[in-house]
């Protein structure tokens, strides 16, 4: 997984509140785009310094490992399973038989089950890819200096990191959502009773 806060500060986990400004500001005065700095290393830095710097914001990350910028992208994530979760409803409503002879119920159990599987090989394939990009970050080396190479393959690898925290999260409410239908019974006629 890509580096903790602590890491892009250079601080240990139990760091003191003074060790955490004491490392921003000695790291700062080197990587500020105004000193000749990278300014997306300076932004790392600066979310981590923002995040470990305030208590509430370091404990629900020590807690969590979640920062706000991961919460609000947790929430947003919500809202659009929300949203999925409405269409598949009303599109299994829309285009299943009549309500009175169709269990519907079982009918979005099984398109769930078959999401939950299509979630299963999305895992698969970026864990795949997040994995070989790894093996080829720490193989690659490149000049110390302004190493493009790496840091775009460091970048991806990230951001896929990032989509697989994601697709667990949409497991994660698949599997509850399963769960939860359990719960529900559908009163529906059985045609073949005739």
């Amino acid at each position: 997984m890509g580096e903790s806060l602590y890491d892009v500060l250079g601080v240990p986990d139990d760091a003191s509140p003074a060790q955490v400004k004491a490392a921003f500001r000695k790291k700062a005065m080197s990587s500020h785009p105004d000193a000749g700095g990278d300014s997306e290393a300076f932004q790392r830095l600066k979310a981590a310094y923002d995040v470990l710097a305030d208590d509430e914001t370091r404990r629900h990350y020590d807690k969590t490992g979640e920062t706000p910028d991961d919460q609000a992208a947790t929430d947003a994530e919500e809202g659009r399973f929300r949203i999925l979760l409405g269409d598949l409803l009303v599109t299994l409503i829309s285009q299943a038989g009549a309500p009175e002879f169709t269990d519907i119920l079982r009918e979005v159990e099984e398109a769930i089950v078959l999401q939950i599987k299509a979630v299963d090989r999305q895992m698969v394939e970026l864990s795949h890819l997040a994995a070989r990009l790894a093996e080829v970050t720490r193989r690659l080396h490149g000049p110390e200096k302004e190493d493009l190479v790496s840091t775009l393959l460091q970048e991806r690898l990230t951001e896929i990191e990032k989509k697989i925290k994601l697709t667990r999260g949409f497991k994660r409410r698949l599997t509850k959502l399963q769960e939860a239908l359990g719960q529900y019974h559908y009163d529906f006629e059985d045609d073949n009773i005739l």
